[in-house]
């Protein structure tokens, strides 16, 4: 029986290469700052984002000079309202929140 597991397994692996053409420069962009650290804290990092009723919901770390912790924003339905969203620090000392999303079919 493990034969025939090893067997399967390597078959499965079989894959075939493509190539693509990758752009000879690239260009960046930026709208500028989207969000400034409400105080205490001083920097905003590990952003994370999922859909939420058509809006957006954002998570951070902070840190305030001397510990870090998680906020998340007030839900907001266009980026550019980012910056005005309400900045809400979480009870727990947990850093780089993370949002999954799930829909089933």
């Amino acid at each position: 029986m493990m034969k025939i597991g090893i067997a399967v397994l390597a078959s499965a692996a079989v894959a075939t290469a493509q190539t693509c053409a990758l752009p000879s420069s690239y260009k960046w962009s930026s709208s500028g700052v989207l969000a400034t650290p409400k105080s205490p804290w001083v920097a905003l990092k590990d952003f994370t984002v999922a859909p939420y009723n058509g809006q957006h919901l954002v998570y951070a770390t902070t840190h305030d000079s001397s510990n870090y912790g998680s906020m998340g924003f007030s839900p907001f339905s266009d980026w550019s309202q980012m910056a005005s969203a309400t900045q809400t620090g979480m009870s727990s000392a947990t850093v780089a929140p993370t949002l999954f999303y799930f829909a089933p079919k």
